[in-house]
């Protein structure tokens, strides 16, 4: 789990310095996609250090713990991180595309909110509903967005 926690931490530091390349009708909000990465980096790092933590403790936590229930309690850990971090995703993509100016993004937000408001209703971005968007208009491959 160390090793995997480790290449999420790997992997983000590749992103954060493609950005540029990558995400260029978002110029304005760089820092705001700078800063998801690097909380999320730091997300990994903590999981990471949680998990040495709780290993090296593991005997003198409890001797009698089975390792099923070790292995339980690592799992939860690192769920309730997986969760913790794709909400993370899903608050910074919000405000990143409320922020910037221009972008496909911003025109699919601008126009379901628009039918909303001739509905008397309102519209909700969530991940799911950014990722399908982000795949329609080709800025994410079918893989990326499976993944």
């Amino acid at each position: 789990m160390v090793k995997v926690v480790e290449r999420l931490h790997d992997a983000f530091e590749d992103i954060r310095y493609n950005l540029n390349n990558d995400v260029i009708w978002f110029n304005e909000t760089a820092p705001q996609i700078e800063n998801c990465f690097e909380f999320l980096r730091k997300r990994a790092m903590s999981t990471r250090d949680h998990l040495l933590l709780f290993g090296t403790l593991w005997p003198n936590i409890d001797r009698k713990m089975e390792k099923e229930e070790f292995l339980q309690r690592v799992t939860i850990l690192i769920w309730s991180n997986f969760v913790f971090s794709l909400s993370s995703v899903e608050f910074f993509l919000k405000n990143i595309i409320k922020a910037s100016s221009k972008g496909p993004l911003v025109e699919w937000l601008k126009e379901k909110k628009e039918a909303a408001a001739k509905e008397e209703k309102s519209f909700w971005m969530y991940l799911s509903n950014i990722m399908q968007t982000s795949r329609k208009k080709k800025l994410i491959t079918k893989a990326q967005l499976h993944h």
